[in-house]
This record gives C-alpha cells, structure tokens and sequence, in this order.
C-alpha cells in the first residue's frame, strides 16, 4: 500500500502549528490515503448505523499540541465534522460564491440554467448537488456527480423534485468516499422521479475512463435534448 509522507513544523506564533523548521519540533507524519480525521458519532450508510473511520494515532502538532487557541480550533473542527456532512460555515461560504459565479456566468455569456450542466469529482460532486439542488436555485439541466455525496448540512437541504438528470459514478472500492453515499443519493433523487444514469465500479477514488466516456454521451444527450 502506498504511503504519503511530509514532514509537519511548528511555527512560532502561527495558530495553525505549520511553517519553518524549529529545532526540536518537526516529526515525520505517516497517513495512509483515505485515513481521514472524523466526527466520532454514528451516522446512517445504506441505511446501516455505521462508525466514521477513525485516524490511527499520529506524531502531528494538531494532535500533540498542548491547549493553545487557534491551533485548537483546528484540531476540534477536523474532529468534529465527518464525510458526509461538511462544515456549516466554510460550507455556506463555498454556497454563496458558488451561487454568485453561477449567476454573473449565466449572465454574462447570455445563457439559462437549462443549457447549463453543473459536475465534479469528489468535493466538486458535492457542490454541484448542492447549487443544483438548493432551495431557490434554478435547476441545470443535468448535475454530473463523480465520487461524491449529496450533503448533509444544516441550513440545506436539497429541494425536490426539479426536472435535472443525474449522472452519478462512483467506485465500490473508494476509501475516501464510501460507494455507500452513492447509493443514498440514488435512492433519494428516484424516490422523487428524477432521471438518474447511475454507474459503478471496482475501482478507488478516482475517475474510471469507461465512466468518463459514459459521461460524455450522457452530457451530450442532456444538453441537446
């Protein structure tokens, strides 16, 4: 299994606990991918209670770190959100810019959510759920979602049915984002009528290029429909 390896510093006066080397102060971290620092609370997959993936102990400033404001701040929002449901504010913040760019793009090339699909892979999944299934946002005409999720957050909620297509992939061996979330987004778009191409595979978090292709004539049947 492949490792990723950096070396974490501590600097003076910095409330993140990173910077320049400091005598005595830097540790070499190893985090195997997927390992992820999590809100330690049951939550649903699948409908099954499941534990979040808890990270193995590690030799890092946020978790040896003594109580010092701003770094602990932090440390206690990496614990405290898990995958699945992101951070209200950087959420909200990430909601609003998005919502802006959509609209002065829109404007600006002269054309309508209809001629408009919204995609991404993993967070960029995420968003585009989001902007294109918020309350009071206009619909695209399709979302294109790849190893993603359909948010849980407070102050959202996904407003439905509106009449975009989805196209969901994901892979059944994604360690970051379990397939389960896809399968929860699935169930939640059909339940409310909505054209969902679904796909899946024995694969990680990346994009399969049998479901890139895929996605192309999906897009262009969407946008010339």
């Amino acid at each position: 299994m492949a490792f990723a390896r950096y070396r974490a510093f501590q600097l003076p006066g910095c409330p993140l606990g990173f910077g320049r080397p400091q005598q005595g102060r830097g540790q070499i971290v190893q985090r195997r991918p997927g390992q992820l620092m999590e809100r330690q609370r049951p939550h649903q997959i699948d409908g099954q209670e499941a534990q979040p993936r808890r990270q193995e102990p590690v030799d890092h400033p946020f978790a040896q770190a003594g109580r010092q404001p701003g770094r602990d701040a932090v440390a206690d929002h990496l614990l405290h959100y898990a995958v699945g449901h992101p951070d209200p504010a950087t959420f909200d913040a990430a909601y609003r810019q998005l919502a802006e760019f959509h609209d002065e793009t829109w404007e600006r090339l002269g054309l309508t959510p209809e001629q408009t699909v919204l995609g991404g892979f993993s967070m960029g999944s995420v968003m585009s759920y989001a902007l294109g299934l918020g309350p009071g946002r206009p619909a695209p005409a399709g979302i294109l979602a790849f190893s993603g999720f359909v948010p849980e957050v407070e102050g959202w909620r996904a407003d439905l049915p509106r009449p975009s297509r989805v196209f969901i992939a994901h892979g059944l061996a994604d360690p970051i984002i379990e397939a389960g979330f896809a399968h929860r987004a699935r169930r939640l778009l059909e339940e409310h009528g909505t054209d969902v191409s679904y796909h899946e595979g024995d694969y990680g978090h990346w994009i399969e290029p049998a479901h890139a292709a895929a996605a192309g004539d999906w897009l262009a049947e969407t946008l010339l429909r």
